[in-house]
C-alpha cells in the first residue's frame, strides 16, 4: 500500500460546504449522495515529450463519517476500476478544512492506494505509479472544487435575481 494526499481550496463559504459536497454527490450518482460514479484521470509530463493522459472509468464511493460532536463534515472515500484491470484501488478519507476568511474551504483527500500487478505493480509505482495515483487524486479535487464553485455562483446570481428556489 502506498500513501497518498491533495488537498484543494474551494472558493464557496465553510457553512456551505456540506451542502455543496451533498449536492456534487447527488448530481454524480445516487440520489442519496453515497455513491459517485467519476471518471478519473491522470496527465503527467514526460521531460521531452508529449504529456501522457490516463483515463479509466472508476467508481468512487463516498459514504458520510459525521460524528454528533463533530463540526465539520468527513466522508470515507474508495475507488476502484468500473471494468476491473490494472488499475490502483483507494481507500482513504476526504475532510473539510477551515481557511482564515471562512469564505473559502479546504477539500483534504488522503489515503492508501493498492497498485495493481503484485510485484511487477511495486515496481512500476516507484518509477511512475505513484505520480499517476498522485494526478489522479488532483484531478478528482479539481472537478469536485470546480462543480461546488458553478453551483454555488450560480446559487448566488438566482439569489440577487429573485430567482432562487
Amino acid at each position: 500500500m502506498t500513501n497518498i494526499s491533495a488537498k484543494a481550496i474551494v472558493q464557496c463559504p465553510l457553512s456551505q460546504a456540506d451542502r455543496q459536497l451533498s449536492l456534487f454527490f447527488k448530481s454524480c450518482g445516487n440520489t442519496d449522495g453515497t455513491i459517485a460514479r467519476l471518471e478519473l484521470r491522470a496527465d503527467l509530463a514526460i521531460t521531452g515529450g508529449a504529456p501522457l493522459v490516463f483515463e479509466r472509468p472508476a467508481i468512487a464511493t463516498i459514504t458520510a463519517r459525521r460524528e454528533p460532536s463533530e463540526m465539520l463534515p468527513h466522508y470515507a472515500v474508495s475507488w476502484a476500476p468500473e471494468n476491473g484491470g490494472p488499475y490502483p484501488t483507494f481507500t482513504g478519507n476526504l475532510r473539510i478544512g477551515t481557511m482564515d476568511d471562512y469564505e473559502s474551504f479546504e477539500l483534504l483527500l488522503d489515503g492508501r492506494y493498492e497498485p495493481p500487478l503484485g510485484v511487477l505493480g511495486a515496481g512500476f509505482d516507484l518509477v511512475i505509479g505513484h505520480r499517476i495515483a498522485d494526478s489522479m487524486a488532483a484531478h478528482l479535487l479539481q472537478t469536485i472544487t470546480k462543480r461546488i464553485e458553478e453551483t454555488f455562483i450560480a446559487e448566488e446570481h438566482a439569489k440577487r435575481a429573485g430567482t432562487a428556489r
